[in-house]
C-alpha cells in the first residue's frame, strides 16, 4: 500500500526475488556439508522489519494509531516473532558492528 498515509516508504530499490520452495537446486545446495550461508545485510533486515511492523500495525487513514491487521491469531503471532527476532539482530549488529558472530 504506498503512498497511503502513515506507511514508511523504501527510498531503496530492492532486487525482487522469485523463490520455489523445495527445488532441486536449494535441496541440494543445502545438503551439502561445510556450505556456509551468510546473513542477511542490515539494510534487507530493517527493510524486512519495516515491511512487518506495517502489516502488523496498519495505520489508520483519519487520526493516530493503527487498524486492526486482520490477521488470524497463528499468522500474526508468527509475525510478531519474526520481528521481534529481526529487532534483536539489527540492535546487536547496530551495536558491536565489528563482533563477528552475530
Amino acid at each position: 500500500m504506498e503512498g497511503e498515509e502513515g506507511w514508511e516508504m523504501d527510498n531503496e530499490d530492492h532486487a525482487s526475488t522469485h523463490v520455489e520452495d523445495e527445488t532441486e537446486e536449494e535441496t541440494t545446495f543445502n545438503s551439502q556439508p561445510g556450505v556456509y550461508i551468510f546473513p542477511p545485510i542490515q539494510e534487507d533486515t530493517a527493510a524486512a522489519f519495516a515491511d512487518i511492523t506495517n502489516i502488523l500495525k496498519p495505520p489508520r487513514k483519519k487520526g493516530g494509531g493503527y487498524r486492526s491487521p486482520g490477521l488470524g491469531d497463528v499468522t500474526q503471532t508468527h509475525l510478531e516473532g519474526m520481528r521481534m527476532f529481526l529487532g534483536t539482530y539489527i540492535c546487536l549488529e547496530t551495536d558491536n558492528p565489528e563482533h563477528h558472530g552475530n
